[in-house]
């Protein structure tokens, strides 16, 4: 190899050659050139090949950020539908990034207590999660909503379970108290939870 690479040009003992192949010496540009060419293989080459190898990291890039929405209270979420304007001053203190796409008018709840928490469910919700809630997503039974009770300021989190032409809304901790509570019209849906962000 020594050879073929002085007669590029190339000024290497076979020394130094054998110190690079071991890995026990850098080589310089001018060395790493004439051993690419040496071989055929251009630097351009070299650089497309190692583009399409595969990674040997263990995360994916993060979400495609649709936009920010406030983080507000659980009496501001049962007064929601009220509220006109939801950017005017004093809303929220904080916005957070959506992870996907919403409704302009989508909010921010910190998840409170344990009623949604099911440790063996695939949907399970703990305390200081974050949930993205769109008022204008339509509640399907299954779906996770966050209602105000009539004669309640504060809103609730809870499956919207719909059967028989019965409404009920669900905890999913399975040893809640009153686990099911049934509505009939004393309900408002002040939206539909959309994503959530885990807090760890």
């Amino acid at each position: 190899m020594a050879d073929e690479l002085h007669n590029l040009g190339v000024d290497i003992d076979t020394g130094n050659l054998s110190r690079i192949e071991t890995n026990k010496q850098g080589a310089s540009n001018e060395v790493l050139d004439g051993i690419l060419r040496a071989f055929g293989i251009s630097i351009d080459d070299l650089l497309s090949q190692a583009a399409n190898l595969p990674s040997e990291a263990n995360v994916t890039p993060g979400p495609d950020i649709k936009g920010y929405c406030p983080v507000i209270s659980w009496v501001q979420a049962g007064e929601w539908s009220e509220i006109v304007d939801i950017y005017s001053p004093g809303v929220a203190e904080e916005w957070l990034p959506c992870p996907g796409p919403h409704s302009p008018n989508t909010f921010v709840l910190r998840v409170a207590g344990e009623s949604m928490y099911d440790p063996s469910g695939q949907r399970s919700f703990k305390e200081g999660d974050l949930i993205f809630v769109d008022p204008e997503r339509h509640a399907n039974n299954g779906s996770l909503v966050v209602v105000r009770l009539e004669d309640h300021t504060e809103a609730t989190f809870k499956q919207l379970v719909i059967e028989g032409g019965q409404k009920y809304l669900k905890a999913l901790n399975p040893s809640w108290p009153n686990r099911i509570i049934p509505i009939n019209g004393n309900a408002t849906i002040c939206g539909v939870v959309s994503y959530k962000v885990e807090v760890v």
